[in-house]
């Protein structure tokens, strides 16, 4: 992280975040009302599987990351990335880096052995990120969704 930043600190998601993680959404196109934010962190601010951290330089949120662990009935447990966005103006300055560093240690605390993100085809400098994280790419896999009404 460059020194211009010396305002920036990572501390635990909570509700007052909604907006500020709602518009950094909108920054990959995911159209999520301030409203459902607050909606879904109430949840997962208690469940201790999950966590949720920002990044605020000042008061002012540039970042944010969720992990949660994900549990198989065939293979082993294993922390996942739920999202991650670092504010366009704030890219490449290791945020991102110091994200990872932050869920991989409490993966690690829940005796988690592994860390995983999925990452659309499309997002080729997230790959690029995403290795240099030391993460290997293990799977090419197709979603199946089905609206339930």
């Amino acid at each position: 992280m460059t020194d211009n930043h010396s305002n920036i600190q990572i501390r635990a998601a909570n509700q007052d975040d909604s907006a500020e993680i709602a518009s950094l959404c909108q920054q990959f196109d995911y159209l999520v009302e301030a409203e459902k934010v607050k909606q879904t962190l109430a949840k997962v601010i208690v469940d201790p599987d999950q966590q949720v951290w920002v990044v605020v330089d000042g008061r002012m949120v540039i970042a944010w990351i969720h992990v949660f662990i994900a549990t198989r009935i065939e293979s082993a447990s294993f922390a996942e990335i739920g999202g991650l966005v670092v504010d366009k103006n704030y890219r490449h300055q290791g945020i991102g880096s110091m994200l990872i560093s932050r869920v991989s240690e409490w993966a690690k605390t829940r005796g988690q052995m592994k860390l995983r993100v999925r990452c659309a085809d499309q997002r080729k400098q997230a790959h690029d990120f995403y290795l240099a994280q030391t993460m290997d790419r293990t799977k090419t896999q197709y979603i199946f969704d089905k609206t339930l009404r």
